[in-house]
Parts: structure tokens; C-alpha cells; sequence
């Protein structure tokens, strides 16, 4: 699966921040619920594939994908 980066991390949510900025960022997904919260940038074709097939997390039950 997917290496996610704990978006609850304060130099993650920075570098986030600036990556979302950045105009070579291509997407990201966030998977998250009420105690954490996990983010991943640039994934590829057969990543969105394996996410889209399979079920997220009891615990973060809510996945949100940005694709340009």
C-alpha cells in the first residue's frame, strides 16, 4: 500500500502546504477521521487503482483525492 505521511505532523502539514502550491504537484489524497489524519502527493495511475479497489480505514474513514 501507499507510504502515507501523518498530516497531524506539523513539518508534514508545511510541507503540504507548499506542495499544494507547487505547480509540478500532480495530486494528492487524504485519508483522515476524528484522531488522525495521513496524506500522500503524486501518486500514479496504478496507486489511484489499488485505492479506488480497496476499502480505507475504520479509523480514518473518510479518503479525499485532488487529481489535476
Amino acid at each position: 500500500m501507499l507510504d502515507f505521511k501523518d498530516f497531524d505532523d506539523k513539518d508534514v502539514y508545511n510541507e503540504s502546504q507548499a506542495l499544494a502550491l507547487n505547480n509540478a504537484t500532480r495530486n494528492f489524497v487524504v485519508e483522515f477521521g476524528k484522531e488522525q489524519a495521513h496524506i500522500k502527493f503524486n501518486i500514479d495511475a496504478d496507486d489511484v487503482q489499488a485505492l479506488l479497489s480497496t476499502d480505507h480505514e475504520p479509523e480514518k474513514p473518510v479518503r479525499w483525492m485532488y487529481v489535476a
